[in-house]
Formats: structure tokens, sequence, C-alpha cells
């Protein structure tokens, strides 16, 4: 049985999801066993070093999941740990005759000694995620500052089938097949007196239920603070969490199966699951327009078959028969869960079968297709955008670059780069990964969760919102000074735009042609500025006026700086010497810049302003000051200077002490825990030796 439940969570959905879209989900649920048998173990130990090492067990998964789904994810599996709880103590606890007393007593240890040992150990991984979105454009998951971020609508009853049920591709990451629906409906017909059975089946409804919104239980849970706020930006996520519920149940089937043969109602109960899920699969055809499949009803009906051999055992096959017959069947139905629809999936590969509409990277038969993400992977571009770029990075001063494909242009297809990311034409301009895999640095990409100022920077370049996911230069941003300041030096341009449209015109203008092939042209800005630059004209800014005249033009940004508060002293130097400041080493998460001035000024540096940078110059701690409303800003005195900046959040400092002591803390209880164990037996054995 629980083989079977293994077999069923790691090679059904949760393996296709690791490989597919949004692995969140997968990086969550894989904690889950851990989770639910770490609270087992705690609330069935004997003595408290037992108890202690088995919390650690369940706070050490769920330290895990805080990392991997911060938000909706993480909200909903603490929920479903703590119903866990409850339902393991006040419910069906592993012992009946325990009092109400200490039914609660292991509630409210269990419950929060997991918690608190989770929060410990991830505080590593949790405090500095909760610094940076307190900083994002989604501070407190809000969706306040998040243009376009409409909420995605409500399961109907369809579509929810059609994420458990269905095998089309947007759907395999949740899905489940007809072997594993079969044996979970069967579980309910198999439960009997303390079962743990009505829990996951009670969950494997509430799920669904959520993802529809359906009333009294969406409103239960709506109580709960910001839930309804996570939830209703995007209910269809909840089933992201969904298959290891429907595994569970399926290996609870398994074990439960020898009751099957003494059952009055064995026979009918054998076939109501094959019943109830063509009856669910009609209602897809009808309503949601929606072909299960031969391979779906196949699985369904060998699972059925399999059941039926256990109700047809003779009353008179004595009791090894019996159990052969039961094993028998165990394995065949572990090795269709394992088979289906794994190694269907193998075979249809090596035969390059021609799979549905939809599913053509999936199996790989498509050549053009497959020559696309090979280059998309490449980390050379020979001949190409990339190949120049990467000579004139080994021969120039840092630079970053911009892919730009004419995104929100009307005369542009109404697609984000992403979406496009299989056209020849976001390849050849190095659009989306392919920077990140030719080591160059660009300054636009997709991420839901952005620094808020840097959002609100790239909007002032533009001119206008655009999808909180993206921050991309748009058609309305050609020309603005701001990218001058963001040391964009190249744009390389997708040569299916006109030269003469408009935005085209605009760009080319202003800039002078470097390079050209078959697919793209680059163009260099004279004007864009160094990765760091002094400057003796710091002005305050309150709220975005600084950032405005930025972008109008009005000032120039390489002579004047605006600072978040009171401005630095400053003095311009008095013999008209320009200032050297020369980039000493560079990396996403530090720098060492050499500054060489006759003026005090400010030095303004190139990247992304957060609370956890950190700088000194010439070894003293200097504060890091907001500048141009992204950026960051050092004030240097007169001379030969040398200024060190640091991304060390105290978030990050004090987390990494917190889970360093609470994982050496761990580490230690789970060897009190195994020592006591080991001792525990031995004094055991020794007793019954004495006795004998």
């Amino acid at each position: 049985a629980a083989l079977f439940s293994a077999v069923a969570f790691e090679f059904g959905p949760f393996l296709f999801g690791q490989t597919d879209c949004c692995t969140v989900g997968t990086k969550t649920t894989a904690f889950y066993p851990l989770a639910f048998l770490g609270v087992e173990l705690a609330l069935r130990a004997k003595t408290w070093p037992t108890k202690l090492g088995a919390w650690v067990l369940g706070g050490f998964a769920i330290s895990q999941m805080f990392p991997a789904w911060l938000g909706q994810g993480i909200v909903n599996s603490l929920i479903l740990i703590a119903a866990w709880v409850v339902f393991r103590t006040l419910i069906t606890p592993p012992e009946a005759g325990w009092s109400v007393k200490e039914r609660l007593a292991q509630m409210f240890t269990t419950g929060p000694a997991v918690l608190v040992i989770g929060l410990l150990l991830g505080a590593a991984g949790l405090l500095p995620r909760l610094a940076a979105n307190a900083e994002s454009n989604n501070a407190g998951g809000t969706y306040e500052d998040t243009p376009g971020a409409g909420s995605y609508p409500f399961h109907t009853l369809a579509s929810a089938l059609r994420s458990i049920m269905s095998d089309a591709p947007n759907s395999r990451g949740t899905s489940l097949w007809g072997i594993v629906l079969i044996l979970m409906v069967l579980a309910v017909f198999l439960m009997r007196r303390r079962s743990v059975i009505p829990f996951f089946a009670v969950v494997a409804v509430v799920i669904p239920a959520l993802a529809m919104g359906a009333p009294i239980i969406s409103d239960l849970f709506y109580l709960l603070p910001l839930y309804e706020q996570i939830h209703t930006h995007s209910p269809g996520r909840v089933f992201w969490l969904y298959p290891f519920i429907p595994a569970m149940l399926a290996g609870a089937a398994v074990n439960e199966l020898p009751r099957l043969r003494t059952m009055r109602a064995r026979w009918l109960i054998a076939v109501i699951p094959l019943g109830l899920v063509a009856l669910a699969g009609r209602y897809m055809e009808t309503e949601g327009n929606i072909e299960l499949g031969t391979w779906y009803w196949t699985t369904a009906i060998l699972a059925t078959l399999l059941v039926i051999v256990v109700a047809l055992m003779p009353s008179a096959a004595d009791r090894a028969d019996r159990r052969r017959i039961v094993h028998g069947v165990s394995v065949a139905l572990v090795a269709l869960a394992f088979l289906l629809p794994n190694c269907l999936d193998i075979v249809r590969t090596l035969r390059q079968d021609d799979p549905p509409p939809g599913e053509l990277v999936m199996w790989g038969n498509d050549e053009w297709m497959q020559e696309i993400i090979h280059e998309s992977l490449r980390e050379d571009d020979p001949g190409g955008a990339g190949e120049f770029l990467q000579r004139r990075q080994a021969s120039e001063l840092p630079f970053r670059f911009i892919a730009y494909g004419g995104m929100y242009h009307p005369d542009t297809v109404r697609r984000s780069y992403p979406q496009r990311r299989l056209e020849p034409a976001m390849v050849a301009i190095l659009q989306n990964s392919r920077a990140m895999q030719l080591d160059l640095e660009t300054t636009q990409g997709y991420n839901p969760l952005q620094p808020l100022v840097y959002q609100e920077f790239i909007h002032a370049l533009n001119g206008q919102q655009q999808d909180y996911h993206f921050a991309n230069l748009l058609y309305t941003g050609v020309t603005s000074p701001l990218l001058d300041l963001l040391n964009v030096r190249y744009i390389v341009v997708d040569r299916n735009i006109p030269e003469m449209r408009d935005d085209h015109l605009a760009l080319a203008a202003i800039r002078t042609e470097v390079y050209r092939d078959e697919d793209v042209i680059i163009y260099e800005s004279p004007t864009a500025q160094p990765r760091a630059w002094m400057v003796y004209d710091v002005r305050s800014s309150p709220e975005q006026m600084g950032l405005s005249r930025l972008a109008s033009g009005e000032v120039d940004g390489a002579e004047v700086a605006y600072v978040k508060g009171e401005p630095p002293t400053f003095s311009p130097p008095a013999d008209g010497e320009e200032p050297e400041v020369t980039v000493a080493s560079w990396s996403p998460d530090g720098m060492r810049l050499d500054v060489s001035s006759s003026g005090e000024g400010l030095l303004v540096v190139s990247q992304v302003y957060s609370e956890g940078w950190k700088a000194t110059v010439d070894g003293e701690a200097v504060d890091v000051l907001q500048t141009d409303h992204a950026l960051l800003g050092i004030p240097v005195e007169p001379g030969e200077r040398t200024v060190e900046l640091r991304y060390q959040p105290d978030a990050l400092t004090l987390g990494l002490w917190i889970s360093g002591i609470a994982g050496a803390g761990s580490i230690a209880a789970l060897g009190y825990a195994g020592w006591a164990g080991v001792s525990r037996r031995e004094s055991l054995s020794s007793m019954g030796k004495g006795v004998a």
C-alpha cells in the first residue's frame, strides 16, 4: 500500500509537474509525506526523545516548504498539516483510549512544535524573502501595485474535473490516471472505524471546492486573514497541491483490499468506482467538450478488473492463497501505476508517434521546434548578436544590452516575449533567457515579483505601465534618457520590425548602427552611462518628482542625482578635473570600485536599490542612498577612494544565525533520540535475558 502511494505520487502528476510549468507546487508537495510522517511519529511516540525527533522531521519538512512557495502554497500547506494534526488528535487519535485532556495536550504540543521548528530551520530562506517582499511590487500579497493583476476565474465543475482527469498537456501536472481515480473512490467504500480515509476523502473534495469558489466552504476559509486575497487571485493553483491526496487515498484502498472479500455488497462496491468515473467522464464530454482517451479508460478498466479478482476470491480458499491473490493484485496495481503513463510516454517518444495537437513540445518529434530549444540553451551564438556582444564585453567596460522586439507596439503581435520564446526572431535578438546562457547582462525580463522602485523606474522610462510580470522596454521608451542610467549601451532590434516604422526610426536616430545580419540590427548609444559615475549636483526628491524630471530630459542624470531624504554635502572639483571611476570587480551581490576625484560628491551606481546593500569607503561603513529612485548612491570625499558594495540584508544574517543554531539543535535532538532508542532496546534486551 505504501509503495503504491509512493509510486502514484512520485511518478504521476508530481513527476510531470517537475518538468513542466510552475514547479513551486511540486517543490512544496515533495515534503508533504515527511511532514505527515513527522506528525504521526510524534503522536505515536512513547518517549520524549522520540517525540522530539519526530517534531524535528515534521519541522524540517515545513522549513523546506517556506522557500519553495511563499504565499499561496505555504498558506494552504500549513492549513493542510494543521488539519492533519487536529484529525489525528481530536477525531481519530492513534490510541482510542486517549482522554480529552490527552488529545488536547497532543494537539497543542505537536502542532505548534513542528511549526516553530519549521520556522526556525527555515529562517535563512524565509526572512530574506519576507524582506524582499516588503520592497516588492506585491508587498504583503495584496496586489495593489501590480498592473494587469486581474484575478483568474474560478473553476467550473467541468474544468475542475478536467484538471483532475484530463491527460491534456495543460492538465498533466495535476491530473490522475484511471487507476488512481478508481482506487481513491474505492477507498471511501472500504473505510472502517478509526481509519484515516475520511480525512483524505474530505480534503479530496475540499480542494476542488476551493478551486470552484464553492459557497460555505470558501467562506469558511475566507475567515482566515488575507486568505481571500491570496486565493482569489488564482484559485486553480490550489490544484498544484492536490496529487498527494489521491495517492494517499489510493494507497489506503490497496491496504484495505483484503476486506473487500468479506463485504456483503462486494460486487457492487467493486464496480461503483468505474461507474462514477464514467459519469464524470461523460459530463466532461458534454459540458467541457473533452474526451478522456483510450489509455485513460484502459487503466480504469484494468484497475477495476483487478479489484474484481479480489472480490471473486472463493470463501473456501485458505488464508495463504487469499494472501497470495491480494499480494499479486497489489503488485499488479503498483506496476500499472508506474507503467501508465510513464512507460507510455517513453514508448511514444521512442516511436516518435504523432501526438495530439499541443503535445509536440513534449514528445520531441518536431525537428524545427527542437532546434529552437537547442539554440535557446546554447552558451554561444556563432555569427550572431550574442557573439558580437561577447566580443565587445571582453574588450570594453561593463555594459548592459536590451533585446527589442516591439512589445506593445500597435503593429506588433500582441503577445509577450515569453509567449514568443519559440520564435526564431526572439532567439536571434537574445530575448528571454538567452542573456543568461551567454553570460551577458540585460535590464529586462519576466518576474512576477520585482522591486517596486524598479517597476516604477521602468514605468517612468516607458511612459506607460505594463503587466506586472514584465520589465521590458516598450516602443514608447526607446528614446528615454533613463536607459542611459541603466548602463544600456546596445539595443538588439528584430529585423522583422521595418526600419521606417516609428519606433525603429526613433531609436536609430539617436544611436549608431554597429552590427547587422539577416536577423538583427544592433545600435550603440553614445550617451549611455558607465556602470558607476560621480555626480556633484545632488538634490532631494519628494516622491517621484526627480524621476519624472530625469525621464523627461529636463535634467541630465549624468550631471544631477536625486536622493531620497536630505542630500549629502557636495562640492565640484575646483580645478575642473574629471573624476575617474574604475570597476575593479563586479558580481550580482557585490562590487569594488576605485574612485579618483578632487571634489566631494555622490557615486551613482547603476544597480537596483535595496535596503540590503551595505557600503564601505576605504573600509569605513557609509550609508547607501536611494538615488534616482531606483539606483544606489554612495557619498565619496575627495581623493583616491576604494568603494566596496555588498548585498548583505540583515534578514539574511539573522536568518542564517537562527537556522544554524536550530539546525545544530535539530541534529542533536535526532542524535539524542537515536541514542535513547538504542539504549532503551538494549535495556529491554538485558531485562529479558535476566528474566530468562
